[in-house]
């Protein structure tokens, strides 16, 4: 009997498995639309972020990939609940052409509504998150919860210039600096550099990868402190908050 019922579960199972791939693949062109407009919207959220800084996603390695990839789990999500309204709408219905066009208007308020709202609030918190890290704050990603849907990235480093220079030249940075690591693409790092708390020589600096060694600015332990004190850069020196 066990068997039985497990064979036959597996079956209905696969069934509706084959169901569900069969309906989407007919909806193929709505998922080519929502995500170009998906990857529109992460591409303007990053621009965002990084533009306030002096940078582009592509001058600090973000690429469509990578935006796609870090978001993969929400719009995993999305699936999961497009899969259970369409295991809902199925039930009872014999008609395949009324089950696509409602699964089609399904899906459309479903990403219209969802992504909307996610779209808004990302926008949100990345305003939030560019202004902390012109100040200076670290700055690692934007989650919901624990997942992460932007890899935002502004880090407090230490650069030491290991570079060739001409005889009697002064390095362009010392090892004492503290500046916002922001990434790195095409050979070349980005940093910013949060100048003093007035907002003066606000600047972002590109140096050559091989000309500089980077040190990452951890939290710090402070006495009475349960938790790490965040490090962040002030008038190039480092700060824990």
């Amino acid at each position: 009997m066990g068997t039985a019922a497990s064979e036959f579960g597996n079956g209905r199972l696969s069934e509706v498995a084959l169901t569900f791939v069969k309906d989407l693949a007919a909806l193929a062109p709505i998922w080519a639309v929502l995500t170009l407009v998906g990857y529109g919207v992460l591409r303007q959220l990053y621009a965002n972020f990084y533009g306030t800084l002096g940078a582009s996603p592509e001058d600090v390695g973000v690429d469509a990939a990578q935006a796609l990839t870090v978001a993969a789990v929400p719009l995993l999500t999305l699936l999961v609940l497009v899969a259970v309204a369409h295991e809902a709408l199925r039930r009872g219905r014999t008609d395949r052409r009324q089950l696509t066009r409602t699964l089609r208007a399904s899906i459309v308020a479903l990403v219209v509504v969802g992504g909307t709202a996610l779209a808004l609030w990302s926008w949100w918190q990345t305003s939030v998150a560019s202004a902390a890290a012109y100040r200076g704050s670290l700055i690692s990603s934007v989650n919901i919860g624990p997942v992460q849907v932007l890899a935002l990235r502004a880090e407090p480093v230490q650069v030491t210039w290991i570079g060739s220079l001409p005889a009697g030249a002064t390095p362009p940075v010392s090892g004492d600096d503290c500046f916002m690591y922001l990434g790195q693409a095409n050979g070349s790092v980005v940093l910013f550099d949060p100048g003093p708390e007035s907002g003066e020589a606000v600047r972002t600096l590109r140096f050559p990868a091989d000309d500089v060694a980077l040190a990452v600015v951890r939290g710090e332990h402070k006495p009475g402190q349960a938790r790490l004190a965040s490090p962040s850069c002030t008038n190039r020196h480092v700060v824990y908050r």
